[in-house]
């Protein structure tokens, strides 16, 4: 699933179940003074809830709105 911001950038993220639990991960693309900024981040959680709530921590702290993550 993938988030859009105002100024273009984007917050994508995905939740997969693997051995004892969850994989989420996420990307964030924008442009910043004319370059290309790419950053993404992985995690392992025990239940997808809490990967979930990691995600929309992440999201809100890069400026998206967290709450579309689910």
């Amino acid at each position: 699933m993938t988030v859009y911001g105002a100024d273009g950038g984007s917050f994508a993220w995905e939740i997969v179940r693997s051995a004892g639990g969850f994989d989420a991960g996420f990307t964030v693309k924008r442009i910043v003074g004319g370059y290309r900024y790419t950053e993404g981040g992985e995690r392992h959680t025990l239940s997808r809830d809490s990967a979930v709530d990691w995600l929309r921590v992440e999201a809100a702290i890069r400026g998206f709105d967290g709450r579309e993550v689910k």
